[in-house]
């Protein structure tokens, strides 16, 4: 009994530490400074403390090092470049709450929280949409306008934008939300046995963000599991067909939406790719001539975030190549190499692996994630000798019962 009651509180305790890895580095109100800077700092000393009460002072040597390493270059950049200390210190706490996390939860321990916090977020978000829309009046409540000039309204676990209808979640804009929940389908999607109904909460979402990669990466995670039906029951896949059939019908029914216009989700790339001008596909795309720029100009110690968004002329949105050109060829490779790790853990194979690979380099292409403590733990645990292990075991185990 105290065993069990034991396991529930570290799970709990777990929950609230990845929830806030989640809400520090990308929630509207943090991202936008509706807290201050020295608040935010403040909850992530207080989120270590908290972290250390299942910490058993224990960690893999190879992760410790490749921590120390980041934090070197995250720090040599900020002072060849003179960015700002603030700033630099805001992402030396969050690599070190990631870091610190890894070496406390095992993955398993990660993919269960994360699940299960994606979950309340995505229902909160659709009924948040939901009761904005039925009690318009709602919309005076707790008015921020952001940098922008969006304005919103801030529930700080779900953000109304007032003259758009796109879920946000509590990130800083949908596309952001957008790679979190695809990330969750996507681990949801390598569970021997799904949940059809955790599967339906996740694409609902996904479709409320009306984001283009977003959408990309949904299509993507739909038709690899279309083609491993085979491993479900006859009742998730029949389920899973169903959806399917519904979301044709309604993308056919809004396609001028989808497809037509330089504004449409996909009718801006469309256009783009065929000499036409859309900002937000412009941007996209170029985040990654200009990251390689940057990363020619400033090899070592690259241009720093700030220099590199001043660099692109605000074209960051390609993560992964932006490790290189914000910090230089050590840090971009230290984290390429945990991410390949990561993904081989989970692929085994060598298709599963590039294609896993494949998959988190698309969902995180259209967003600036560089910093972001949860992206950064994902690479973390690609060091982790623990993780190996486990995933070894994982296998074995499938294979039984196959």
């Amino acid at each position: 009994m105290q065993e069990q009651l034991n396991k529930n509180k570290k799970y709990i305790r777990c929950c609230i530490a990845t929830f806030m890895l989640l809400f520090l580095p990308s929630s509207f109100v943090v991202v936008y400074d509706v807290i201050s800077s020295g608040f935010t700092i403040f909850l992530w000393i207080i989120t270590a403390i908290f972290i250390t009460f299942d910490f058993n002072y224990k960690f893999s040597l190879k992760t410790l090092t490749v921590f120390l390493l980041l934090v070197i270059f995250i720090w040599a950049s900020a002072l060849v470049n003179k960015e700002n200390m603030v700033v630099s210190a805001k992402i030396t706490f969050g690599l070190f709450v990631a870091f610190l996390y890894a070496s406390t939860y095992n993955f398993n321990q990660l993919h269960d929280a994360f699940l299960m916090l994606m979950k309340v977020l995505c229902v909160i978000s659709i009924l948040g949409g939901i009761a904005f829309r039925v009690f318009p009046n709602w919309s005076a409540y707790n008015v921020f306008v952001n940098n922008n000039g969006l304005a919103v309204n801030n529930a700080y676990i779900y953000i109304n934008a007032i003259s758009s209808y796109r879920n946000f979640g509590m990130f800083w804009e949908p596309g952001a939300f957008g790679v979190f929940i695809n990330f969750a389908l996507f681990l949801e999607l390598r569970k021997n046995e799904v949940n059809i109904i955790s599967i339906l909460i996740y694409v609902v979402t996904i479709v409320t963000t009306f984001s283009t990669t977003a959408f990309i990466g949904l299509a993507v995670l739909l038709i690899y599991f279309l083609f491993n039906l085979k491993r479900f029951r006859l009742s998730t896949r029949l389920c899973f067909l169903f959806m399917l059939a519904v979301l044709a019908l309604v993308a056919f029914a809004n396609y001028n939406y989808l497809i037509n216009g330089v504004n449409s989700v996909f009718g801006k790339v469309l256009y783009f790719l065929r000499g036409g001008k859309s900002i937000s596909a412009e941007v996209r795309f170029n985040s990654v001539t200009k990251a390689i720029e940057a990363t020619k100009k400033a090899p070592i110690f690259g241009l720093g975030q700030n220099g590199l968004g001043d660099f692109a002329g605000g074209m960051v949105t390609c993560t992964m190549l932006n490790w290189f050109g914000a910090y230089g060829i050590f840090f971009g490779s230290l984290m390429l190499v945990g991410f390949c790790k990561f993904a081989k853990f989970l692929g085994k194979t060598f298709w599963k692996t590039l294609f896993c690979f494949a998959f988190v380099f698309l969902i995180t292409f259209s967003e600036d994630l560089t910093t972001n403590a949860f992206i950064l733990l994902i690479g973390i645990y690609g060091y982790d000798s623990g993780l190996r292990e486990e995933l070894i075991q994982e296998s074995k185990e499938d294979k039984r019962k196959t």
